[in-house]
């Protein structure tokens, strides 16, 4: 099977890992049937935490149809997680930057406070964002 990723860019087809191939080679048999996508999530390939994602987004472009979203503190440190819109992440940026995006997924790993009202407030900053960038398309 050809592999579909310029060399270099993030891909979700590892040749040294079979579950990775084991998902690239569903996805493809899937791909044949019409209207089905599938999205790979892998913590490891995840740009480092200074790293732009914005600028991630660009180069790839419209092959991004789903992102999960975090906002925080740049170090990383998870215990420090915060709601959308409420950490040092420019996640307006990152969405505006995914001209293809299907779907945003709110993620915590941690959270120091009320996780439902994280998730509350996550959800109405992203509503907002989503509903902004409709407007101006």
């Amino acid at each position: 099977m050809q592999h579909p990723f310029p060399a270099g860019a993030l891909s979700p087809y590892d040749p040294e890992h079979s579950p990775s191939v084991q998902l690239y080679e569903a996805a493809a048999a899937a791909s044949t049937y019409g209207h089905v996508r599938v999205g790979y999530h892998n913590h490891a390939w995840e740009p480092a935490p200074l790293a732009d994602p914005a600028a991630l987004l660009r180069r790839l472009g419209k092959r991004v149809h789903a992102v999960h979203l975090e906002d925080g503190p740049l170090d990383g440190d998870t215990a420090q997680q915060q709601p959308l819109g409420h950490g040092a992440i420019d996640v307006a940026e990152i969405l505006g930057a995914a001209p293809a995006l299907d779907l945003a997924v709110v993620e915590f790993d941690d959270y120091g406070g009320d996780i439902f009202d994280a998730v509350e407030r996550s959800f109405t900053f992203l509503e907002g964002e989503l509903d902004e960038r409709r407007q101006r398309s």
